[in-house]
């Protein structure tokens, strides 16, 4: 609700009602023959319910949908008397169908499916004749009045078959009306037909019934002649009348048939004696001069001004224009009383437009002024006014075309100068002063004015000196009084007794002088020099001047230069709300006043020239610091840290790089001046709504001076131009609450009949769907948003349901061709924005459907389906007795074939047992290799003691023969020691023997009580004494690291043992192969280690070997896999060694590698005891 009242806010504010400011009157753009209409006399104006703006002309009917004038000659050659289309009138009945009147050749029914119009002929065949159309009643019935140039009025009804009836005075029973002009029709809320006529007022009663008379009489001076018949919305069964003849008031109830007069104060709205065909001539009385406004309030139209009567007082105030008093009598009649949505009227004369302001109840009347971009054209014959559903006045005159208002461009009033107005806007232009209410002071070369805004008054109140002349803007202090320059002096006024100063500027600037004053919190004048020389400050209280240091032309800065301005010429100053005294410069950046040191603070960043040409500065109620610049762009600036922190430029949406001034609305949106027109900044976001000069003020430029951009205290805008001031409310900017009405109007399709591929319209009107053929899969979609403020920036998004996934944004395309869709429903839809980017919410669509090719719809693909059927049946038939007879075959080769594959199987698997058997046995030789070594040691302690002791026995039998028992005793100790060292060593036998027993037993797969540590230093030792059983020259280093707090696990010992063994031996392999490669000072190293953690049992075997190249290792687990030379391995090992520790272990089995440094095969056995 808040945007369509701001929307409107332009109304109220914008169309004043003082006749002398006619600037603020509303711009209107201009619809004639150079536009596209085909004749510049627009007799008749409607907007039909899709929002479509029909217009009647001398030649032809046109409808426009704000791009395109479609234009309609009606009838044929054979049935028009006519050969021109002269439109008299248009209406839009109570089914929304558009009815056209004409000159000569009949009235006309639009039918929109097919955009014709069907033909009534009028029945007097005469070229003479025209229609006009007034009402439709309840049984359909059209009702109009007829006239043969303006001599006979007569009444006529076209029924719904299509049948005339006319009543009148030269009619007969029951179509007689005794009465030489029949002015109107009109159709009450109850349904009832009422005609004003010369002689009275009639009700229509039904078919074959007299029109029904009231206040009708055979005396001429005993009639009343009733030009209009009004029923007010809120008063039912109450009708409204002017006595044209008396000038009275008439009030008729309906229903107790009584008449009540009133008469207006003879003063006030006398008509004088005009010539009645006269008043006929200028269509005064059919049309709206009687009218209840939205408060209730009943007015009447009536002679230079408007009566408002109050019903429950039955008393009248009186409104007079004011107008010019030397028009022509007929000039001065009001009547056809349209309202805007404000409450406001509008109402026609014969002199033109004319505004009337219900709250300031003020009349303005609308002339052409040639001055003036966007008046109105004409104000001589307006024919109609329309205020459409977007509160747009549309306005038709003879030979000016249309007239169509225009919110935005409305909103500005303008302020020029005026050589027939006294103390107008100055033919030399202005300054505006700045400073408190420094809006209010102007001044050029010689005066300085007074302004009082809102009008058009400007008073000079100085002049300059003779040999002096004002220079640049004037400022108006906190305390009211005003600072100017002049080429010599700094003048001082005070403005309440007009006491004025002047302070010698004369020598204090080398071939220039001082101006642009500006006051600081502290009272301080600033003043900026014109030959770029920097800035001076004066001291109101000690009269003196003082000159700023400043840097000469990008100067750079030096411990001598500290404190100076950073630039020689001042662009901008600006004192913010924490009393800031800011200067901007035109090298050089921001400069800020430090008052403690009495010098300059400058923000020029050398390594970040962006933010320089400082053109105007601005603090928003947000306490932000905006810095406009030349080609920059706008910039917020960080004073705490004295850097910029955010950026607007073109590329980020600003209209120009170039900043003329700022200023803030009471929204709290930043508002900026460029020479193409206003940005409006979000200063939240950065978000931008731009405002083109070419869009809003049309015909006009800027003044090329920057800072004239000032904020009034009602919270208006005001800004100069190159010939004058403007002024506006930014909240009338705000945008267009009002969305398009979007239409599909048709689509474009193959004919398959004709000889090109070109696409020919359908029109869509009234349907839901269309069917298409699957020739016709290309599709073009015509559509149109009907929003009439700025229609060539209307944008479109379109979805074709079934194809598209996502809204495709069109721009401002008003159709779309899609090609080669395939067989199938889709549906279209459309929306649009109008020029400020308010969607649509209410949008059309259409379903199209594509019909397949013949041979691919339903009833081929079921014709399909039977022949194949029948062609399978009959194949089956066929194939049936061959099959049985090969069937035997089959079954006979499948089972040859099965046995086969039976012993196949057989075979594989006696082969994988083998295989499995062969790693076992490779296993046990590496074993038993070991196991060798392990016995010879024992045989040979064995075999050395045996011999020793055979000789001790034979010393002892010497020494016992010799008598000496001590000697024997002592070598039967040796004896005996030696073999205690011989069954030693036969046990150490005896258990190598058994393991090598359990060994090559296969595993009954029981989990036993096992010491891991012992179990894996044994097949350690056992796999190392193997290997160097067959390779003498083999050597490497063995290490192990056995955790004693392990104890005993439960596993299958055997198997462990084997994939230890397996481990071992593969790291002994690695580490020797590495050794023979011959790389300096290796030393080949295995360690074996075990560990407890938590519930596990670690087992790690190390080698320091080449490690494990990456692209094999996740397939070394693989059956059948190995790297070793042919004959050298089976590929078997490690997959076993996987399985027996995953599957039989519940285990974990892993590999760590490191290429080129060696790799850990780490076994994780769960510890049960």
């Amino acid at each position: 609700m808040k945007s369509f009242l701001n929307y409107y806010l332009f109304l109220i504010l914008g169309f004043l009602s003082t006749v002398q400011a006619q600037q603020n009157q509303v711009y209107f753009e201009k619809h004639d023959v150079i536009t596209g209409l085909p004749e510049s006399s627009v007799i008749a104006m409607v907007e039909d319910d899709l929002g479509y703006i029909w217009m009647g002309t001398q030649n032809g009917l046109v409808r426009y949908d704000g791009y395109d004038y479609k234009i309609y000659q009606l009838g044929t050659k054979e049935t028009n008397l006519d050969p021109i289309t002269s439109v008299r009138s248009i209406f839009l009945d109570n089914n929304n169908t558009v009815w056209v009147s004409t000159g000569s050749n009949g009235l006309f029914k639009y039918n929109r499916a097919t955009d014709t119009f069907t033909q009534f002929i009028y029945p007097e065949k005469e070229l003479s004749i025209s229609y006009t159309i007034y009402t439709q009643d309840k049984a359909g019935n059209l009702w109009g009045t007829a006239t043969n140039d303006y001599q006979e009025f007569y009444l006529w009804k076209l029924d719904p078959k299509g049948d005339f009836e006319f009543f009148g005075k030269q009619f007969k029973n029951a179509n007689h009306v005794d009465a030489s002009h029949i002015y109107s029709a009109f159709t009450s809320q109850s349904g009832t037909v009422w005609f004003g006529t010369s002689n009275g007022f009639y009700s229509y009663q039904g078919t074959d019934t007299p029109l029904k008379g009231y206040a009708t009489s055979k005396d001429s001076n005993q009639t009343l002649d009733v030009g209009f018949i009004y029923e007010a919305p809120s008063e039912k069964d109450i009708l409204w009348m002017i006595d044209i003849k008396e000038n009275k008031m008439l009030r008729f109830d309906t229903k107790t048939e009584r008449i009540t007069k009133f008469q207006p104060k003879p003063e006030r709205l006398t008509v004088p004696s005009i010539d009645q065909n006269t008043l006929i001539g200028i269509n005064s009385f059919n049309q709206n001069g009687i009218y209840e406004d939205k408060s209730k309030q009943l007015w009447f139209a009536g002679y230079d001004g408007m009566v408002r009567f109050n019903r429950k007082t039955e008393t009248m105030d009186y409104f007079k224009t004011g107008f010019d008093t030397n028009r022509a009598a007929f000039q001065k009649w009001l009547y056809d009383i349209k309202e805007t949505k404000e409450g406001n009227l509008w109402l026609s004369s014969n002199d033109g437009l004319v505004y009337f302001n219900s709250k300031t109840t003020q009349f303005e009347s609308y002339v052409p002024d040639a001055e003036r971009p966007g008046s109105v054209f004409k104000n001589e014959d307006l024919r109609v006014k329309m205020v459409d559903h977007t509160n747009t006045l549309w306005v038709g005159f003879s030979w000016a075309g249309a007239n169509k208002s225009n919110a935005k461009k409305s909103s500005f009033n303008i302020y020029k100068h005026d050589p027939k107005q006294d103390n107008s806007y100055p033919k030399e232009g202005c300054t505006p002063a700045s400073g408190t209410k420094g809006y209010l002071w102007f001044s050029n070369e010689n005066t300085i004015y007074k302004w009082q805004p809102n009008s058009d008054t400007f008073i000079k109140t100085f002049t300059a000196n003779e040999g002096e002349r004002y220079s640049g803007k004037g400022h108006v202090t906190k305390a009211g009084n005003l600072y100017i320059a002049t080429n010599k002096n700094l003048v001082f006024y005070e403005l309440k007794t007009g006491r004025k100063e002047t302070y010698s500027t004369e020598n204090k600037v080398e071939n220039g002088h001082l101006n642009q004053p500006t006051e600081d919190e502290n009272g301080t004048i600033w003043l900026e020099a014109s030959t770029d020389k920097g800035i001076f400050s004066f001291d109101p209280k000690t009269k003196k001047f003082k000159h700023y240091p400043y840097r000469d032309n990008q100067e750079k800065s030096t411990p001598e230069n500290t404190g100076a301005l950073d630039d020689d010429r001042v662009l901008t100053t600006y004192v913010d709300q924490q009393h800031n005294f800011w200067v901007g410069t035109n090298h050089g950046s921001l400069n800020l006043y430090n008052s403690l040191n009495d010098n300059f603070i400058t923000y020029t960043d050398t390594n970040d020239p962006a933010m320089s040409c400082i053109t105007s500065i601005y603090e928003d109620t947000s306490g932000r610091l905006w810095v406009g610049t030349y080609q920059g762009g706008l910039f917020e600036f960080d004073r705490k840290n004295g850097k910029w922190t955010r950026q607007l430029n073109e590329g980020s949406g600003l209209l120009f790089n170039t900043v003329k001034s700022i200023q803030e609305d009471a929204s709290g949106y930043l508002w900026i001046k460029t020479d193409r027109g206003f940005s409006k900044v979000n200063p939240k976001d950065l978000s931008v709504k731009n405002f083109p000069l070419s869009t809003i003020l049309t015909g006009n430029t800027f003044n090329a001076s920057y800072r004239e951009f000032f904020k009034l205290e009602d919270g208006t805008f005001m800004t100069t131009l190159s010939n004058g001031i403007v002024v506006f409310y930014p909240a009338a900017l705000d945008a267009n609450p009002f969305p398009p009405k979007v239409q599909i109007e048709s689509i474009g399709v193959i004919n398959p009949e004709a000889e090109t591929d070109a696409l020919e319209p359908m029109l869509t009107y009234g349907k839901n769907g269309i069917q298409l053929t699957y020739e016709q899969n290309r599709v073009r979609f015509n559509y149109v948003g009907l929003q009439y403020d700025n229609p060539a920036v209307n944008t479109y998004a379109f979805k074709l349901d079934g194809y598209d996934n996502e809204w495709v944004q069109a721009g401002t395309d008003r159709n779309f061709t899609y090609t080669n869709l395939s067989p199938g429903a889709y549906t279209f839809r459309v929306k649009a924005a109008n020029s400020d980017g308010v969607w649509s919410t209410e949008n059309p669509s259409i379903t199209i459907v594509i019909s397949p090719p013949w041979w691919k719809t339903w009833w081929a693909y079921v014709l399909y389906s039977i022949l194949f059927i029948i062609a399978i049946s009959s194949f089956i038939a066929y194939r049936s007795a061959a099959l049985k007879r090969e069937n035997k075959l089959l079954e006979e080769k499948v089972s040859h074939r099965t046995n086969q594959l039976t012993k196949s199987i057989e075979n594989l698997k006696s082969t994988q047992s083998q295989l499995i058997q062969s790693e076992k046995m490779a296993s046990l030789g590496e074993l038993t290799a070991g196991i060798a070594h392990e016995i010879q040691n024992p045989l040979n302690f064995v075999n050395n003691f045996s011999e020793v002791s055979n000789e001790l026995i034979d010393e002892m039998n010497d020494e016992l023969d010799q008598g000496d028992i001590e000697e024997a005793k002592a070598i039967s100790v040796d004896i005996k020691q030696n073999l205690e060292k011989i069954t030693h060593h036969g046990k150490r036998a005896d258990s190598i023997v058994k393991g090598m027993l359990q060994h090559s037993q296969n595993s009954n797969g029981e989990k036993e009580p096992t010491n891991i540590n012992a179990l894996a230093d044994e097949y350690l030792r056992l796999a190392y004494h193997g290997l160097r059983a067959k390779d003498k020259s083999f050597n490497a280093d063995i290490k192990t690291d056995f955790d004693d707090s392990i104890g005993t696990i439960e596993i299958v010992a055997q198997d462990i043992g084997r994939v230890i063994l397996n481990l071992i031996t593969n790291a002994f392999y690695v580490v020797d192969e590495k050794k023979k490669s011959g790389i300096e000072n290796y030393k080949p190293t295995v360690t074996v280690s075990t560990k407890k953690v938590n519930t596990t049992i670690e087992i790690r075997i190390t080698d320091n070997g080449n490690g494990i190249p990456e692209h094999i290792l996740n397939r070394i687990f693989e059956p059948f896999f190995t790297t070793k030379p042919t004959g050298k391995g089976t590929g078997l090992g490690l997959s076993m060694s996987y399985d027996i520790i995953t599957k039989s272990n519940g285990g974990e089995l892993k590999v760590n590698t490191i290429q080129g440094k060696g790799t850990t095969f780490i076994i994780k056995l769960p510890n049960h005891l």
